[in-house]
């Protein structure tokens, strides 16, 4: 809910921000650098069992033209599941990957962006001592909005996914999983700093 409401709160004021803007330059342009993150945290209990979910995401850009980004990004995530108070499942996951986007609009204060990211996975559940790698394709749409010159705001929602991962076990097979739709878990909130 509070995702929702936070997506509903920045797209009120870029469509009805009504301060002077002569003086100030919001946007991006070629050249421009930025640093970004998410995270998010989920957490659900259905009955005795219960699933918690914390994740890190920092992202460097580089504006290759005046709608064209290109990055970087690495990325942290810890799940784990318990059942009757006893776990069952404890996953640290890594990833490093590029990313790319194209603003519509990067000059103003509000813009829309697609992202294509594509990401290595590596990930182990310590409970059951197996390791798992892999890698990760999402495409993306997004929204940045600029509160002051060099700080802004952004919500993406990931729309489509493609991941497959192989654990290390004997004769193990890789398990491929298709992700579409508007799911509410997807939607990534972060800041930004441009340089």
């Amino acid at each position: 809910m509070k995702k929702i409401l936070f997506a509903t709160l920045v797209a009120s004021f870029a469509f009805f921000n009504v301060n002077a803007q002569d003086e100030t330059s919001y946007g991006f342009t070629e050249g421009d650098v930025y640093v970004s993150g998410s995270a998010a945290y989920n957490t659900q209990k259905v009955f005795e069992d219960k699933t918690s979910f914390f994740s890190f995401m920092p992202r460097v850009g580089f504006f290759l033209s005046d709608n064209v980004v290109l990055g970087g990004q690495v990325g942290y995530g810890f799940s784990k599941s318990e059942s009757n108070d006893i776990d069952i499942q404890k996953i640290n996951r890594f990833n490093v990957g590029a990313f790319g986007r194209y603003y519509n609009k990067p000059a103003n204060q509000f813009s829309l962006f697609g992202q294509l990211s594509v990401d290595y996975l590596s990930a182990k559940d310590d409970l059951a001592d197996i390791s798992y790698n892999g890698f990760n394709i999402t495409i993306a749409p997004g929204l940045s909005y600029f509160v002051s010159e060099h700080f802004a705001l952004e919500a993406t929602l990931g729309l489509l996914s493609f991941e497959t991962q192989k654990d290390d076990t004997d004769d193990a097979e890789a398990v491929n999983s298709i992700n579409s739709g508007l799911n509410f878990n997807d939607i990534g909130i972060g800041v930004v700093y441009k340089f």
